[in-house]
């Protein structure tokens, strides 16, 4: 719920208590549906655009041998490319964003112990909101026209 709608809502009198038991269920519902939605702030990717994240482990050198597991829109897990621990406990790593068309998408990640069998994988992220956006291609065959 968009907190803009609901203030508006507030400011039209929606949720004025004066009107009857119809409109005081009606505000009461309103509110619980309004306050069970989760506000998320979208976040602007681009094909260039690094993931972030803190990782606990033991040493940085297991930190970097982790293999780290990310799923767009719940599609089969891709790990990622060119991922970089440092600092110490919890290390700040980074990644390469994974392929992504344009548009609205979702991701989770998790981490990925492969040194011993079977491997043993962590409890995924929550899901990661973020837009993908491109930008346009530059233009091509430049000319006068008289």
């Amino acid at each position: 719920m968009d907190l803009v709608l609901l203030a508006g809502a507030i400011r039209s009198g929606l949720f004025n208590w004066r009107g009857g038991v119809v409109r005081h269920v009606a505000c009461i519902a309103f509110a619980a549906f309004a306050l069970s939605q989760t506000v998320t702030a979208q976040v602007a990717a681009t094909n260039t655009s690094k993931l972030g994240w803190t990782q606990a482990a033991p040493t940085l050198a297991i930190a970097n041998g982790y293999r780290y597991d990310v799923v767009v829109d719940a599609l089969p897990f891709v790990s990622l490319t060119g991922v970089v621990c440092t600092g110490s406990s919890p290390f700040a790593c980074t990644g390469n964003f994974p392929a992504a068309t344009p548009g609205t998408h979702t991701l989770t990640l998790a981490t990925t112990d492969a040194s011993v069998t079977p491997a043993l994988s962590s409890v995924p992220t929550a899901p990661l909101s973020f837009r993908l956006v491109v930008a346009p291609a530059m233009p091509v065959g430049l000319t006068v026209i008289p």
